[in-house]
C-alpha cells in the first residue's frame, strides 16, 4: 500500500517539470522507512514524460474489432441484423419455470427500429407461443474488423427466444446507443441455445 501511494503521487505530478514534493510525503506516515531517498523521488518527478507506448501497439485500427452483424437462420427464413447495439451473456435464466444452467444464453439490446421487422416477427412467434421450442433458430454473430473482414464468428445453435421486453432508459450515466443526451427506448431479447461454437477464419 505504501509503495502504491508513492507510485500514484509520482504519476499525478510527473507532467510538471518544476515540482516540489508535497508536504505529506515528509509526514511521519510517509517517512517511516529511512531507506526512502526523497531526492531520488524528486529526480523522477522532474523527468518529463515524453512518450508512453502501449503493450498492444502492434494493433492497427483496421485490424481491431469495430462492429458486428447478427445472422438468424430458421427452417423457413434467413436474415441479417446490423442495428443490434449490445451483446451480453445473461445469467440465472428461467424458462417455463425451470432453471437453464446447461444451455448457452445470449442477450441482444438495441433501439427499436423498422429495419428489424423480421427480427420482431421471429421474437413474436416465440413470445406468443410461450417459447415451446418446436422450431428453433441458429444465431451467428460475425465480429468484424474496421476493414470489413471477419475476425471470428460466434455460432449459437438450436435457439429459442426465451425473453423479450422493451424498457425506458433515462439513466444519463449510461452510454446512449443514439449518442444523444435524451431518454432512450431499448428492446432486450434473450435467446437460449443448445450449443455454442467459435469459428475463426483463415487470415490473409
Amino acid at each position: 500500500m505504501f509503495i502504491s501511494i508513492i507510485a500514484l503521487t509520482i504519476a499525478l505530478v510527473a507532467l510538471s517539470t518544476n515540482v516540489v514534493i508535497p508536504q505529506y510525503v515528509h509526514s511521519t506516515n510517509w517517512s517511516r522507512d529511512s531507506a526512502i531517498d526523497l531526492k531520488y523521488i524528486q529526480g523522477i518527478i522532474n523527468s518529463p514524460i515524453k512518450e508512453v507506448t502501449a503493450a498492444n501497439s502492434g494493433l492497427s485500427d483496421t485490424t481491431m474489432a469495430s462492429s458486428f452483424v447478427v445472422h438468424f437462420k430458421t427452417a423457413s427464413i434467413n436474415f441479417d441484423i446490423y442495428t443490434i447495439s449490445k451483446i451480453t451473456q445473461p445469467t440465472n435464466i428461467n424458462i417455463n419455470g425451470k432453471q437453464a444452467t446447461s444451455s448457452s444464453q445470449i442477450q441482444f439490446e438495441s433501439i427499436p427500429s423498422k429495419d428489424k421487422k423480421k427480427y420482431y416477427d421471429l421474437l413474436s412467434y416465440y413470445v406468443n407461443t410461450n417459447g415451446d421450442g418446436r422450431d428453433t433458430v441458429d444465431v451467428n454473430i460475425d465480429i468484424l474488423a474496421k476493414d470489413g473482414s471477419t475476425i471470428e464468428t460466434l455460432q449459437y445453435s438450436k435457439c429459442i427466444a426465451s425473453s423479450y421486453y422493451v424498457i425506458n432508459n433515462d439513466n444519463k450515466l449510461q452510454y446512449r446507443f443514439a449518442q444523444a443526451d435524451v431518454m432512450e427506448l431499448r428492446d432486450q431479447a434473450i435467446f437460449t441455445c443448445q450449443g455454442e461454437h467459435i469459428v475463426v477464419p483463415t487470415y490473409k
